[in-house]
């Protein structure tokens, strides 16, 4: 495979490997350098959560009180969230 860059150093990452990679448009990637070779590296699910951390609102105050209320929803059935 083979591509070009343009006169903005923009380069189109050919469609076989985006379909390959699962890469969507919008997508962010890790640019390096290795030997001499240019390596785009989508990001792993470490990458991704980190991303989301703190996004998203926790009525129950920890991870380990959300647990609790899942594993027994009777437990929480009077408080208000």
């Amino acid at each position: 495979m083979q591509c070009s860059v343009g006169e903005r150093g923009q380069v189109t990452i050919p469609n076989q490997a985006r379909d390959a990679l699962g890469l969507v448009p919008g997508m962010r990637l890790e640019v390096s350098l290795a030997d001499g070779a240019l390596v785009l590296r989508k990001p792993g699910i470490g990458e991704v959560l980190e991303a989301w951390e703190g996004t998203a609102d926790n009525p129950y105050g920890s991870t380990d009180e959300f647990v609790a209320a899942l594993r027994d929803p009777d437990r929480d059935r009077d408080r208000e969230l």
